[in-house]
């Protein structure tokens, strides 16, 4: 379970993924940049019409059934009834030239392309997997609004993109994570990681109360894909911050509680307003004039909360432990959870 945000990712030079673009995507070869990520290295490329792709290089740990299931979400997004452009597309590699050295394609279909290619970086690393999907523009989603139809709208939002993932099956969406909110009892053996100490004996007693009362619940409650991450830098804006015209990032699509999509995503909202409950209440809201929840989905909303809370202060000090050079983008949002949870967990636990 651990094993991907324990190992670092690739170390990719601009160069090598310029060299990549043009021999696996021709069209898109008018100017390529890095852009940050946690565990894949990733660029963006362009066409001469200006098309963007981004250009990702798979962390090793990412086996191959994970990476297949990745895309196969995207292709059933982009056949579903989302709308158009809400989710990024899937996009082909061209088979490699002969001459190309390095580079290895997968399997290939009848138009000569593949999911993704092979690559034997420069540095003498392990063979990388690289593959592709179309850029998204827009605002990120902190320019959302912090007003109640804003949340409203990202709460609709949300329930239109689990309609569309509730029909997805693939063999890997059951893996494990230790992002999936329903596996929080095992951040007990990561508390020590957090150097605030006044934290330690809260997050120990919302783990404990977790695990006797809360996670034995969870597998009766309605179960299906969900994004699972639905955080600022995953959530394209329009510029007036009142709609969701992006979705980005299915790197931490799992099978879970469909409650937990709300949890989640609302976890990165509620410190936005004077009443962090609003921003929740909001979200509930437009999500249920989509599709209704179930009183017993309700009754877990805010257990969910606090674990995603509990898993963004404990996993990012874990990692920024063991990456930190990466230590500032790690912890970029831990100072906003750290609040919150203060806040909800004396709220509601003392």
């Amino acid at each position: 379970m651990d094993n991907l945000l324990l190992t670092p990712k690739p170390g990719i030079s601009l160069a090598e993924a310029t060299y990549i673009a043009k021999c696996c995507f021709p069209d898109f070869v008018h100017g390529c940049r890095r852009l940050s990520g946690e565990r894949d290295a990733n660029f963006r490329i362009s066409n001469h019409e200006g098309r963007t792709l981004i250009l990702k290089f798979i962390n090793p740990a990412e086996d191959m059934a994970t990476t297949e299931m990745q895309i196969a979400l995207l292709e059933h997004l982009t056949a579903s009834e989302l709308k158009v452009g809400i989710a990024p597309r899937h996009q082909a590699c061209h088979a490699p030239p002969r001459h190309a050295d390095r580079l290895v394609a997968a399997a290939l279909d009848d138009n000569g392309t593949c999911d993704w290619i092979d690559y034997w970086p420069e540095s003498g690393q392990a063979p990388v997997r690289v593959r592709a999907y179309e850029f998204l523009e827009g605002c990120p989603d902190a320019k959302l609004a912090s007003s109640q139809p804003a949340w409203m709208a990202l709460g609709r939002q949300m329930a239109d993109l689990d309609q569309n993932l509730s029909g997805f099956q693939h063999p890997a969406m059951y893996r494990r994570l230790l992002w999936d909110t329903t596996h929080a009892g095992y951040l007990y053996f990561l508390v020590e990681h957090v150097k605030n100490a006044r934290l330690i004996e809260p997050i120990l007693d919302f783990l404990t109360r977790f695990e006797r009362q809360v996670a034995p619940t969870l597998a009766r409650l309605p179960q299906q894909m969900i994004h699972n991450d639905l955080s600022p830098s995953n959530i394209l804006v329009d510029q007036a911050g009142r709609a969701i015209i992006g979705i980005l990032d299915f790197g931490d699509a799992v099978h879970a509680p469909r409650i937990a999509e709300i949890a989640v995503g609302a976890s990165y909202q509620m410190n936005r307003y004077r009443d962090p409950c609003i921003a929740l209440d909001s979200i509930v809201h437009g999500y249920e004039s989509v599709q209704q929840l179930l009183p017993e989905e309700r009754a877990h909303i805010h257990d969910l909360v606090l674990a995603r809370l509990v898993q963004r202060i404990v996993i990012t000090s874990w990692r920024a432990d063991q990456f930190p050079e990466n230590r500032n983008y790690i912890m970029r949002s831990a100072a906003d959870a750290i609040s919150l949870f203060s806040t909800l967990h004396e709220t509601l636990y003392e």
